[in-house]
């Protein structure tokens, strides 16, 4: 069944595009930062797939994807990113195939084998959605609170680095010293949670009280990173 675009958007979103604009971002060519960072959380959750995506206005752009080979952009009605962006809200589906979402079209499921979806928003400090950041499995499972809390904490890490792409950009080819040391607090940051990652990749093996652990660290050490490059950024 064909489903109506005009459902996904939202009322505010000539504000919400004029906010994404910006960036400076959406259409970029494909960066390392962006690409580890998908990486990294599929492999944190032990999922597939993941991506980085930005909801235009007529499509979903994934600044990076893992997992996907050669997905760039998709329709903004073939994609749950686009509910995110309308609910302005974390969404989950635990099974896409029994409780498939009306405001997307179905076919998408099926052609990723899509059984599990979990996204949440990327919020810019205006509380703008930019788009999300989601991971996807092709089997159904639950996600529990602690999950989601640390899948938008790292969505909070996107968006740092988001903002921190286009503090470069402002400054050109100028040095700066506090953007680069945001840059390296990044970088070491993200080494210390693929370290957790590799442990978590088969979680679903772990006691819960070790999964639990990996969870707790690394929403700690992504809580740093949003600081300390939050509080780089207040000083550009």
């Amino acid at each position: 069944m064909p489903v109506d675009r005009k459902l996904l958007v939202p009322v505010h979103d000539k504000e919400r595009l004029q906010a994404l604009a910006r960036y400076r971002i959406a259409g970029s060519a494909p960066e390392k930062l962006f690409d580890d960072l998908a990486q990294l959380t599929a492999k944190l959750f032990g999922a597939p797939m993941a991506f980085v995506s930005l909801v235009t206005e007529d499509t979903v752009w994934f600044k990076a994807s893992y997992g996907a080979a050669g997905a760039e952009q998709v329709p903004r009605e073939n994609s749950m990113c686009s509910v995110v962006v309308l609910r302005t809200a974390p969404v989950v589906a635990e099974d896409v195939v029994q409780n498939p979402s009306p405001l997307v079209n179905p076919d998408v499921a099926t052609d990723l084998n899509m059984q599990f979806y979990a996204g949440v928003p990327l919020k810019d400090a205006g509380g703008q959605v930019l788009g999300s950041l989601c991971i996807v499995d092709q089997r159904p499972r639950t996600f529990s609170e602690q999950e989601l809390l640390l899948l938008s904490r790292l969505a909070e890490v996107v968006m740092r680095a988001i903002e921190l792409r286009l503090a470069s950009l402002q400054a050109g080819e100028t040095p700066n010293a506090q953007l680069q040391l945001a840059y390296d607090a990044l970088y070491y940051s993200l080494d210390r949670i693929t370290d957790l990652g590799r442990t978590s990749q088969s979680s679903s093996n772990l006691p819960a009280r070790d999964t639990e652990h990996v969870y707790r660290v690394a929403s700690e050490i992504v809580d740093y990173v949003n600081r300390f490059v939050g509080g780089t950024l207040q000083l550009v």
